[in-house]
């Protein structure tokens, strides 16, 4: 699900447009109308993350895939080596393209209708084969994530794992979209599935004979309860191979969090929604019992008696988000405080 609340955005000293909301599922088809110069293009890249708006929040748990309405082509890139660009949002930079993928890739086209294209260069392309083939790349990708490659690569992981026949288990909470992936997965190829937070909870599963364990972490997982459960498994004594998917954003996120959180006198987490607002939580409670989820569009908490606070967020909130509601709280509240 994707939402903006309040949403608003200038041009120079002209107002686009202002206190727009919004609530996009996935899979749903929305079109925007309006005139030209009236900002269709600025709210879209607004919603994709390429502009911060001056006003409103956004919440987006998956990034986007986002289509330029103007394209220019740099080097003369084959059409099939553009598209297979896309799958750097899910594989990284690094990794080298399999021939099942470029298989896929194949497929990806001729579903576009481009499949005719795939031999010339994207310098040839018109206005509209490029539009096409532009596409494409957004649907190699799944989803393009600018901050942490590992939550587009999550689930490509659940899937190899239980195609190579292991027995999955995945660190996190049930009810998260990536555990459940995992589950479902290694459950749809006839392996076993599990979600657990501590070793404890699968301790009779782990005993069963026969086994072939792999382990992954859910991506915005409490990264203290994660480090704890790989040293329980090697503890307990069965093979497990474990992957550590668990995104680098959110062991920065945590461990600034914490840190702040043990020098102040309240601790406002950015709600989110999701996990990774949830693992921030946890961590700081840990040390500051005076931790609370806060709504950036809602009403400003009681700050009686308070002199230090520290406003943190999960790898789903933009620091531009915290510092709006920072700048929120100074103008809201006459006694300053750190």
């Amino acid at each position: 699900m994707l939402e903006a609340r309040g949403l608003g955005a200038r041009f120079g000293r002209r107002q686009l447009w202002q206190e727009i909301d919004l609530s996009v599922r996935a899979g749903q088809i929305l079109g925007i109308l309006g005139q030209n110069g009236s900002g269709k293009t600025t709210l879209l890249r607004c919603l994709a993350g390429l502009r911060r708006p001056e006003a409103g929040t956004i919440a987006a748990p998956l990034a986007i895939g986002y289509v330029a309405q103007q394209f220019r082509p740099g080097q003369p890139l084959p059409v099939a080596d553009f598209v297979a660009a896309g799958l750097a949002a899910r594989k990284g930079l690094a990794e080298r393209i399999t021939r099942e993928e470029r298989r896929d890739i194949d497929r990806t086209l001729d579903r576009v209708g481009a499949a005719h294209l795939s031999n010339r260069t994207v310098a040839q392309l018109s206005g509209g084969e490029s539009r096409l083939v532009l596409i494409a790349r957004a649907a190699e990708a799944e989803v393009f994530d600018f901050k942490c490659p590992f939550i587009a690569k999550s689930d490509r992981t659940a899937d190899l794992l239980a195609a190579a026949g292991h027995d999955v288990i995945a660190f996190g909470k049930p009810g998260n979209h990536h555990c459940e992936y995992a589950r479902a997965q290694a459950e749809a190829a006839g392996r076993v599935g599990l979600i657990a937070e501590h070793v404890a909870e699968i301790r009779e599963a782990l005993a069963e004979p026969a086994r072939n364990w792999a382990c992954i972490g859910q991506v915005t997982a409490n990264t203290e309860r994660w480090a704890q459960f790989r040293a329980d498994l090697a503890a307990f004594g069965v093979p497990v191979r474990v992957i550590d998917t668990v995104c680098s954003d959110s062991h920065n996120r945590q461990t600034e969090a914490i840190d702040l959180a043990a020098r102040v006198d309240l601790v406002l987490v950015i709600n989110d929604n999701g996990g990774s607002t949830k693992s921030v939580l946890e961590r700081c409670l840990a040390v500051n019992p005076r931790s609370v989820l806060v709504d950036p569009a809602g009403e400003l908490p009681d700050l009686e008696d308070i002199e230090s606070l520290a406003i943190v967020g999960g790898i789903h909130v933009p620091h531009w988000i915290m510092a709006d509601y920072a700048g929120r709280l100074q103008t809201g509240y006459a006694n300053p405080f750190s």
